[in-house]
């Protein structure tokens, strides 16, 4: 099992991030990039209530830079990241027999990843 402090630094890093410069950058996407690359890598050393509440916490920090800078160059990043914490939180809800909020979760996943793929001119 990777330490119970490793997951709040993840969040705490990104925290940090957003503080120094609340407009959001470059480097925070890379940050919410890595946070979600380390709980998708780590997905199984954790108990799901615990990632569940960190990855929530995580989309929840996110959330407000999405909505205030969506047309910038790196909010595609941005949005693609809050859509797999969402898959993520799906999958964790299904997990804790959670069996509308793995629903709600694979719905704002979907909505997130067409955002996302709008933005940057891609086609799903």
């Amino acid at each position: 099992m990777t330490t119970a402090a490793g997951l709040p630094a993840v969040r705490e890093s990104l925290h940090l991030a957003l503080l120094a410069d609340p407009q959001s950058n470059v480097g925070t996407a890379e940050l919410a990039e890595a946070a979600v690359e380390h709980y998708a890598l780590n997905y199984s050393k954790h108990p799901p209530q615990i990632l569940f509440n960190e990855a929530r916490e995580v989309r929840q920090l996110l959330t407000p830079v999405v909505q205030s800078e969506p047309d910038a160059s790196y909010g595609a990043d941005i949005q693609r990241q809050v859509g797999w914490l969402s898959a993520l939180l799906g999958n964790l809800a299904f997990h804790l027999d959670d069996l509308t909020g793995a629903r709600t979760s694979r719905a704002r996943f979907l909505a997130r990843v067409r955002a996302a793929c709008c933005a940057s001119s891609l086609v799903i």
